[in-house]
C-alpha cells in the first residue's frame, strides 16, 4: 500500500489534490535514459522514441549506473524529479544484449517493469528511412495484431500492449481532425514455437491522404523505426498498488440501475414487476347472452346525436357572440381610409383564446429558423476573406443547421422558446393598443394617410419593443448558448442578469432595437398601404394581391433594417458570460449602435451586417403575407355579418 500523507497546510493540501485521480488526466511524460554499458544501436533507438513521443518526452544524454530489477530507487528519484510516470532504460550486456526496459511509476514508486531485447539484425532506425516524416505531436493510430495481445489472463504480451498504449496514446481527446491522422504504429505478435516465445514486431507508417474524390484515397508509407523485440524479464505490479492506481475519481463510477441488466452481447434486459392477476375477470369466450340488444344500441345512438346537437348549438352561440364583439377595424379595409381609422376594440377583444393559441403554435413552428438566424448573426469571421474564419465557425446555413443537430440535438432548435412565446403574445397586444391610442391622437392634425400610418406604426413598434425587450434579450441569450449552458432556467437567467449586470443588463442593445422597429413598422405599413391599391384592380385568385403586397412590403422593410437587427443581437450577448456562448469569440463592442456598426464593417466588411438575412426573410416574409391575407379575409367576413345584423 502507498503511504498516506496528511497535509499540514493549505498549500500541501492543494499539491496532494493535484495528484489525486482526475476525470481527464494530463498526457504522461516519458523519461529516456541509458546505462553505462549502452550500445550505439540503443542510443539511436532512444533518439527515435524521443522523436515519436515529443513534446511529452525527456531524454538524458549522460550515462547512469542503474540496475532496475535490483535497485530501482534511482529511477524513482528521476521520476519524481522530472514528473515522469513512464521510463525507458537502455542497457547492453553479453547475457542480455540490446535491452530496453519499459517502466511505469505511480506515486513516485515503480509500479511494473518489462524488459524487451532488440534484435540487432532486423532493427532499422528512423534516419535509415528516406522520405517525409510525420509532424511532431500528432496523435498516432495504434494497432495490435495477434492472439497473444487478447489473452484473458495477464502475461508478458498483455503487459507490453498496456505499456505501449500508455507510451504512445498522447492527450485524451474526443474528436480528431482527419488531417491530423498522419502516423500509424502497428505491433504484431505470432505464436509461440519450440525455440522460444514469439517476438513482438513494431512498425511505424506515415499515413498519406489524397483528396479529389468523394471518398479520399488513403496510402501508407513506412517511415521507421523498425524494431523486433524479444520478451525478457518481468516485474508485475503489487496488488495493493495496482488497485490504488486503477482507482477512478469521484463521479466517474457507473450508476447501478435497479432491475436493469446487460447481457454478454451488450443488450439491456429489464425486469418489470406486475401486480397479482385476477383470472376471474378474464373473458375466455364470447357468448350471445353478453351482446347488447338492438333497443339499447338505438337509445345510445339517439343520446349521442342529441349531445352532438347540444355541442354544436353551444359552439354556434359562442361564435356568434365572438363575432358580435369583434368589430372590424377599418384601418385594414379598402379605399383611401385604409390604415387610418381607429381600431374600435381593445387588444383584449382582439386577442381571444383561439387566436392566442394559433400564435403560440405558429411561433413554435418557426422557432428553429429563429435559432438558426441568431447563430449565423453571431459568427464574426470575414465573408470576404475565407482564411480568416476560425475552424469551428466555417459553417454555411446548411452546415450550421447540421452542426446544431449533431452536437446539441433536435431540441436545441427550440432554445429560448418560452421567452419568444411570451414576447410574441405581449408584443402584439401592446403594439395594437399603442397603434389605436396614437391613431386617435393624430386625428386632429389632419395628416395624410401615409404619414399617419407611418407615425402610428412607428410609435406602436417602439412602445412594444421597449416594454418587451427583456424577453427578447433572454430569447437571444438562450438561443446563443451551446452545450455549455450559461443559464440553467428562465428564472435563473433573470436572477443572474440582475446580480451581474443590474437593470441595464436587460436592455443591452435597446437603441438598435428601437432603431430597427420604428422604421420597420413604418416602412411595412406604408409599403403595404402603397402597394395594395395598385394591386386592387388586378384580378388575382383567392385575393392573393393582399398576400403579394404583404410579402413585398415585408421583404423591403426587413432588408432595410436588417443591419440594426444584427447589431442588436451582437449587443444582447455582451456581458460577463460573453466568451461562453457558441463560438466563444464574440468581441467586446463599445457602447452605442454606430460604434458597433463601424466595428463590424471594419472587421467583417459591409456583408457582415447582412449575415443570416436569407433565413430572416424566409421566416418573416411568408408570415407577413399570411397575416395580411388572413386579416383582410376575416375583415370582409365580419363586415358582411355586421351589415346582415
Amino acid at each position: 500500500m502507498l503511504q498516506q500523507i496528511r497535509p499540514r497546510n493549505a498549500r500541501a493540501k492543494r499539491a496532494i489534490a493535484k495528484q489525486e485521480p482526475q476525470a481527464v488526466e494530463n498526457p504522461k511524460t516519458a523519461l529516456l535514459l541509458r546505462s553505462t554499458s549502452s550500445s550505439s544501436l540503443l542510443h539511436a533507438l532512444l533518439t527515435d522514441l524521443h522523436a515519436l513521443k515529443r513534446p511529452h518526452s525527456i531524454r538524458f544524454t549522460k550515462k547512469n549506473s542503474i540496475y532496475p530489477f535490483q535497485d530501482p530507487s534511482s529511477l524513482e528519484f528521476f521520476s519524481q524529479k522530472n514528473d515522469a510516470s513512464l521510463l525507458v532504460f537502455a542497457s547492453h550486456s553479453k547475457k542480455r544484449p540490446h535491452g530496453l526496459t519499459w517502466i511505469r511509476c505511480f506515486g513516485g514508486r515503480v509500479l511494473d517493469m518489462l524488459e524487451l531485447g532488440v534484435v540487432e539484425e532486423t532493427a532499422r532506425t528512423l534516419q535509415q528511412f528516406k522520405g517525409e516524416k510525420a509532424a511532431m505531436g500528432v496523435k498516432p493510430l495504434l494497432s495490435f495484431s495477434g492472439a497473444q495481445f487478447e489473452s484473458p489472463t495477464s502475461n508478458a504480451y498483455t503487459l507490453a500492449k498496456n505499456m505501449f498504449v500508455d507510451f504512445f496514446r498522447g492527450a485524451e481527446t474526443k474528436k480528431v481532425d482527419v488531417e491530423g491522422l498522419q502516423m500509424l504504429i502497428a505491433f504484431f505478435a505470432g505464436e509461440d514455437s519450440p525455440e522460444g516465445k514469439a517476438m513482438i514486431q513494431m512498425r511505424v507508417w506515415r499515413i498519406i491522404t489524397k483528396s479529389g474524390a468523394k471518398v479520399p484515397r488513403v496510402e501508407v508509407e513506412e517511415m521507421g523505426p523498425r524494431i523486433d523485440f524479444r520478451i525478457g524479464r518481468i516485474r508485475e505490479a503489487d496488488g495493493g498498488m495496482w488497485k490504488e492506481a486503477m482507482k477512478k475519481p469521484k463521479g466517474m463510477e457507473a450508476k447501478v440501475k435497479k432491475n436493469v441488466e446487460t447481457d454478454l452481447v451488450g443488450d439491456k434486459i429489464g425486469r418489470i414487476h406486475l401486480g397479482k392477476q385476477d383470472l376471474r375477470e378474464l373473458q375466455t369466450r364470447k357468448m350471445k347472452g353478453l351482446k347488447r340488444g338492438r333497443d339499447s344500441d338505438e337509445d345510445e345512438s339517439r343520446q349521442r346525436v342529441e349531445e352532438e346537437e347540444d355541442i354544436i348549438s353551444v359552439d354556434a352561440a359562442l361564435d356568434c357572440d365572438a363575432r358580435s364583439h369583434l368589430k372590424a377595424p377599418e384601418w385594414m379595409s379598402g379605399g383611401g381610409q385604409h390604415l387610418k381609422d381607429e381600431v374600435r376594440q381593445t387588444s383584449e377583444d382582439v386577442f381571444t383564446l383561439k387566436p392566442t393559441l394559433i400564435r403560440l403554435v405558429s411561433r413554435f413552428c418557426i422557432a428553429p429558423l429563429d435559432v438558426l438566424k441568431i447563430r449565423l448573426q453571431l459568427q464574426i469571421h470575414s465573408l470576404a476573406d475565407p482564411l480568416s474564419r476560425p475552424r469551428k465557425l466555417r459553417f454555411s446555413t446548411l452546415e450550421t443547421f447540421r452542426n446544431i443537430l449533431q452536437e446539441e440535438g433536435a431540441t436545441a432548435f427550440w432554445k429560448g422558446n418560452l421567452s419568444a412565446e411570451l414576447l410574441y403574445i405581449n408584443y402584439g397586444a401592446i403594439q395594437f393598443s399603442s397603434y389605436r391610442i396614437t391613431n386617435q391622437a393624430l386625428k386632429p392634425l389632419n395628416l395624410s394617410n401615409g404619414t399617419e400610418a407611418f407615425l402610428s406604426g412607428a410609435v406602436a413598434g417602439a412602445s412594444a419593443t421597449t416594454l418587451t425587450y427583456p424577453l427578447d434579450l433572454l430569447r437571444t441569450r438562450f438561443a446563443a448558448q451551446g452545450s455549455d449552458r450559461v443559464y440553467q432556467s428562465f428564472r435563473g437567467a433573470i436572477r443572474d442578469i440582475w446580480r451581474d449586470e443590474g437593470v441595464k443588463g436587460y436592455f443591452q442593445g435597446l437603441g438598435a432595437g428601437i432603431g430597427q422597429v420604428v422604421p420597420y413598422m413604418g416602412l411595412f405599413f406604408a409599403g403595404y398601404e402603397t402597394l395594395r391599391p395598385l394591386l386592387a384592380p388586378v384580378q388575382l385568385p383567392l385575393g392573393s394581391g393582399d398576400a403579394i403586397a404583404g410579402v413585398t412590403a415585408g421583404v423591403l422593410a426587413k432588408t432595410g433594417v436588417f443591419p440594426l437587427d444584427l447589431i442588436r443581437k451582437r449587443l444582447q450577448v455582451q456581458g460577463p458570460a460573453r466568451a461562453r456562448y457558441v463560438g466563444g469569440t464574440i468581441p467586446a463592442y463599445g457602447h452605442g449602435v454606430w460604434r458597433t456598426g463601424r466595428s463590424i464593417i471594419r472587421r467583417e466588411g459591409c456583408r457582415g451586417l447582412y449575415r443570416g438575412l436569407g433565413v430572416g426573410l424566409v421566416k418573416s416574409a411568408p408570415a407577413s403575407a399570411i397575416t395580411m391575407w388572413t386579416y383582410e379575409r376575416a375583415l370582409k367576413v365580419m363586415k358582411e355579418l355586421e351589415g346582415f345584423e
